[in-house]
Parts: structure tokens; C-alpha cells; sequence
């Protein structure tokens, strides 16, 4: 029961990879990549939720469930982006705003992955604040409505997702603020950590 947790969370890392593999080598199979994908998103609710419950709180725990986060982050939005927006000239100003909001969002993630490793290793507090569950929150939002929405067009053979493009803009744009609310919580929270070590 002690590693309960983390068996969990390998197991939603694993299906992490199951998920990249789905979309890069068949990218036509959504149903299959949006169930996986609701998978992980239950694995990365309940593993906290269970070492909580449990008291097995481990940073081995943490720093694996921070790994499948980034990795879900990283490679789902531009996978989506490369495989499946429309690629025509009508969309090119929402095309350039969401590639610019995808990029943003993954540089930060690169940035906070970078933070909190570093923060492990000299063994402060990495879990995440406020503002960084909400960026989860609502990046698992807007992956989970990008899949809904690719799904609705291709098995029920309508053309709404390209109504949709602006309203998945706009939840990237909520999830690039908080990911920078994130960030600057993280910046605060180490550079109090810097000043309580010089002070000493």
C-alpha cells in the first residue's frame, strides 16, 4: 500500500506515452487517444488524492507526476496543433495566435519542469500553488474539448470545430496567464528560500 501512489502515477505516465505513440503513428484514431487521455487525467487526480489519504507523500511520487504532467503538456498541444488544425489559408490569423500561445505555454512548462527539479534536489517545497493546479485545471480543459471536439466532427460528420478554433484559442490564453502566475509563485517562493539562506 505504500507505493500505492506511485504505482498509479507510473501507471498514468505509462499511458502518457501510450497516448504520444497513438497520435503520432495513427492519428486518425481520436477515440482511442481522447479515452487514454481521460485516463491519465484520472490517474493525476486520484495519485495525490491516495497519497494524501494514505500519508505516503514521496518526492519520488512528485517528481514522477511532474514528469507525466510535462510530458502530456509538451507533446499533446503541438501534436494536436501539427495533426490536427485546419491547415488553410481562412485560419492563418487563428493559426499564428495559437501557435504563438503553444509555444509560450510550453517554454514556461519547460521552465517550471527546470524549477521544480532544482528545487527538489536541494530539498524545498516544489508542490504546486494555487495558480499552477488552475494552469492544469484548465489545460486538461482545453485538451479534453480539442479531442471532443475532433471527435464530434469525424464520427458525426459535421464541420463545428472550425467554430470552435476561437473558443480554444481563448482557454489557452487563460491556461498561458496562469501559467504565468505559476511561474512567478515559483520565482517568489525562491527567492524568499535565497534570501532565508544568505540571512543566515
Amino acid at each position: 500500500m505504500k507505493n500505492l501512489a506511485n504505482i498509479v502515477t507510473a501507471f498514468g505516465f505509462f499511458l502518457t506515452l501510450w497516448l504520444v505513440v497513438v497520435i503520432v503513428y495513427d492519428p486518425n484514431r481520436l477515440w482511442l487517444a481522447f479515452l487514454l487521455f481521460l485516463i491519465v487525467g484520472i490517474t493525476d487526480f486520484i495519485d495525490g488524492k491516495i497519497a494524501r489519504k494514505l500519508n505516503i507523500v514521496s518526492d519520488v511520487g512528485k517528481l514522477l507526476d511532474r514528469i507525466r504532467d510535462k510530458i502530456l503538456v509538451c507533446s499533446i498541444f503541438p501534436l494536436l496543433f501539427w495533426y490536427h488544425w485546419p491547415q488553410t489559408e481562412n485560419f492563418f490569423f487563428a493559426t499564428t495566435i495559437t501557435l504563438a500561445l503553444i509555444i509560450c505555454i510550453i517554454l514556461i512548462e519547460i521552465f517550471l519542469f527546470v524549477a521544480g527539479a532544482i528545487g527538489t534536489i536541494k530539498g524545498w517545497d516544489v508542490t504546486s500553488n494555487k495558480f499552477g493546479k488552475i494552469k492544469m485545471f484548465s489545460e486538461f480543459i482545453v485538451i479534453a474539448f480539442w479531442f471532443f471536439s475532433l471527435s464530434i466532427d469525424k464520427y458525426a460528420k459535421t464541420e463545428t470545430f472550425q467554430y470552435l478554433i476561437y473558443l480554444i484559442d481563448l482557454i489557452l490564453a487563460i491556461v498561458l496567464y496562469f501559467s504565468i502566475k505559476s511561474l512567478g509563485g515559483y520565482c517568489q517562493r525562491y527567492n524568499i528560500k535565497d534570501e532565508q539562506k544568505s540571512s543566515r
